[in-house]
């Protein structure tokens, strides 16, 4: 819901500054948002780290803004709190349920002890970084009319019109 209000700052997520600590920062990222590399020029989302879960009042700052085992109740709104349980829940099912079997699936194929990646690798519920994004449909479009002599595929630099489809 937070991404379909347009930005998520419409929906209280401050996006995560351009100077935040891209290993351990928990957010929301714009498209395009500066400091998060080309890949996210037309993907917007939300990233989880170390155990943290974006959230409406949340500092972005790297620190976390809400452990997963917090129960803060400093905010009455309604929809913060769906936000927050969602955000738990999702975690419970991309990580707890999903992930932490894959993994004790690859340590059971490659023959590993039990619980190789946590004690090897560090807990992954406190130690790893989760993205929820969402391609954005870039706005510009080309125009693809040309007059006669004009060579729509034209090198010329100053009118250079060309866009980077990304799947």
């Amino acid at each position: 819901q937070v991404l379909d209000n347009g930005t998520a700052t419409a929906g209280g997520l401050d996006e995560i500054p351009e100077n935040a600590d891209a290993a351990h920062v928990t957010g929301y990222h714009a498209p395009g948002a500066v400091g998060m590399g080309r890949y996210n020029e037309h993907r917007e989302g939300l990233i989880f780290s170390n155990g943290a879960y974006p959230s409406p009042t949340a500092s972005h700052d790297g620190t976390t803004s809400h452990a997963h085992d917090d129960d803060n109740d400093d905010n009455d709104d309604s929809s913060k709190d769906e936000f927050a349980s969602s955000c738990r829940d999702m975690w419970a099912s991309l990580h707890q349920d999903i992930a932490t079997h894959v993994l004790h699936a690859i340590e059971r194929h490659l023959e590993l002890e039990h619980d190789w990646f946590q004690s090897t690798l560090g807990p992954t519920g406190t130690s790893s970084q989760w993205h929820l994004k969402r391609y954005v449909t870039p706005t510009k479009t080309l125009d693809t009319t040309a007059t006669e002599g004009q060579n729509l595929d034209s090198n010329n630099e100053d009118e250079d019109e060309s866009i980077l489809w990304l799947p």
